[in-house]
């Protein structure tokens, strides 16, 4: 994952993630944070744990990935959602063409990170590991936004993208499959969010200027 800002000739970009978060919609995530308060949990400790593990998964599933001996983690809900990841992987096969890629491109004025790109039965699978308690349309949106950039950068059409969902719970493995034109829909969505943001961003540098 990545770990430095996006740069377009020297210039910060948003990352695509940051511009589909900020119009995806608050409802589940203020039940989840009232929930948390409830239970005398702190929502914004919880949250920085649910984002530990899935960075972690993350982690782990390159080193494993690129043949490296990933560390030992000793967070048993990270150790539970690896041991999912290896049943799954170790029975999947495919050619690896790259994992953890990051890009940046000037059409789209953002960057991204997609988590793996394989080759499996001639056709270009794109991958992506979730942590989640569920699958949502923004992981759609998402993988578009991702397709996009591999297309405009690398000149690789994306056949099918993949989520493998490793729960942290006791909940199965879920698989969910999207085809080229799932992907284009995801792609279309992006854009419509992509256009929103950057003009927020010029509707706010105009509320900012100060007037004579």
């Amino acid at each position: 994952m990545p770990t430095v800002p996006y740069k377009i000739d020297g210039k910060r970009v948003a990352g695509v993630t940051t511009k589909i978060g900020r119009y995806k919609s608050a409802d589940s995530l203020i039940h989840w944070a009232w929930q948390c308060g409830m239970n005398g949990l702190d929502y914004r400790e919880e949250k920085k744990k649910a984002g530990d593990i899935g960075t972690d998964l993350h982690n782990l599933a390159e080193e494993y990935i690129k043949g490296n001996e990933p560390f030992v983690s000793k967070d048993p809900v990270v150790h539970h959602c690896f041991q999912q990841f290896l049943e799954w992987w170790n029975n999947y096969d495919c050619e690896v063409i790259w994992t953890e890629k990051t890009y940046t491109n000037k059409k789209l004025n953002c960057g991204g990170c997609p988590d793996l790109l394989v080759k499996k039965d001639d056709k270009y699978i794109l991958i992506d590991f979730k942590t989640s308690k569920n699958m949502y349309g923004d992981h759609l949106i998402q993988l578009g936004a991702y397709s996009e950039l591999i297309k405009l950068e690398d000149g690789i059409e994306v056949d099918e993208a993949i989520i493998v969902r490793f729960p942290k719970d006791d909940d199965q493995t879920q698989i969910k499959k999207y085809s080229k034109k799932d992907l284009a829909l995801g792609s279309k969505q992006f854009k419509k969010y992509s256009e929103c943001y950057e003009t927020e961003k010029l509707i706010n540098k105009v509320m900012r200027r100060k007037d004579d």
